[in-house]
């Protein structure tokens, strides 16, 4: 069976809800791999990424490149992604192509080798930035690319390492923290009161962050002139506006567990993560399945890991209050 044979035929298997692990058996050797990354990835077994690089003529990027990293997504994780994102990846072909690209580091990284919040760029045309997260020693004992679990590390191949992902790859990393809230309609309010507070450049540099970012009818909810009493006392507003961002990194949900404690800006006050039944499922993006949810104190968190180059943003249901400025707003979820 010929190269494009074989990878037409894992695709049909592997979305057509038909294990090709179950199809095809092979012996696999991993502490002797032989090949490319193509080849080890093949003995390996792992057929649905090389098909999907095939499908948006990327694999000779795992073919011919030298010293480069790749975050393989395994097979099932393949499987698992929701109809809506392979609805989406049909429609829009080049940015499918790009996301599967994003899955390749332009350098040799070990595990002992990436370092946490680092970024490395990747293979997207764009050069869009990948991160690596470690929450080994805060809350569990994973690490991430970008959204994505890492299930092992350094699968040796003659022109790189292959780590393999549990997941696809949810979103790349294309704008700042402030460029994502920015262009999210539904966070006007907490755009402007950024500005006023003179946070842009926090939430635009380097540092990496996470924001919690109340939405426009989070903020409705607060009582009647509270918003506009805040807005025109820059010091009270700084105060709450720092207590929506993490000052530890990144945090996506999965690096989440009940009542966690993460640091703030605010400095005075730090964030208790609760968990209220909450599992995630496949590529899920969303927190709030009946009786499911992720709550950062009070508030509960609506969309989540929208990954930036500087961190993460949650959207949540309620503007978060210090201890210090709870009198400002009354609770609301």
């Amino acid at each position: 069976m010929g190269k494009s044979a074989v990878f037409f035929v894992a695709l049909l298997l592997g979305f057509g809800g038909i294990k090709a692990a179950d199809v095809v058996k092979r012996d696999i050797c991993l502490s002797d791999p032989v090949g490319n990354v193509v080849q080890v990835a093949l003995q390996m077994g792992q057929y649905l990424f090389l098909g999907a690089m095939e499908e948006t003529k990327s694999l000779h990027l795992l073919e011919k490149t030298g010293n480069i990293t790749v975050f393989l997504p395994t097979n099932e994780a393949f499987r698992n992604v929701s109809q809506e994102t392979r609805d989406f990846w049909k429609k829009h072909p080049g940015a499918y192509k790009q996301l599967m690209r994003y899955h390749i580091v332009k350098e040799l990284r070990h595990k002992a080798d990436l370092v946490d919040e680092a970024t490395y760029v990747t293979m997207t045309n764009k050069s869009f930035s990948g991160r690596y997260v470690d929450y080994n020693g805060f809350s569990k004992n994973i690490q991430l690319y970008n959204d994505a679990p890492i299930n092992s590390f350094d699968y040796e191949a003659s022109n790189g390492v292959i780590h393999l992902l549990d997941s696809v790859v949810g979103r790349m990393a294309k704008d700042t923290i402030f460029g994502i809230v920015k262009k999210r309609k539904d966070l006007t309010k907490i755009l402007n009161a950024i500005q006023i507070a003179n946070l842009t450049s926090i939430l635009n540099g380097s540092q990496p962050y996470t924001f919690a970012a109340p939405t426009d009818k989070a903020i409705d909810k607060l009582p009647s002139g509270t918003w506009d009493k805040l807005l025109h006392n820059p010091d009270q507003l700084r105060d709450v506006l720092n207590y929506h961002v993490a000052s530890a990194g990144t945090w996506m949900t999965r690096g989440l567990i009940d009542n966690l404690k993460i640091a703030t800006l605010n400095k005075k006050a730090d964030w208790t993560i609760h968990m209220d039944n909450y599992q995630k499922h496949g590529n899920e993006k969303k927190s709030g399945s009946p009786g499911s949810f992720i709550k950062i104190d009070q508030a509960k968190m609506i969309a989540v890991d929208l990954s930036a180059t500087n961190g993460v943003v949650h959207t949540i249901s309620a503007v978060l209050f210090p201890p210090s400025r709870r009198r400002l707003g009354r609770r609301h979820n």
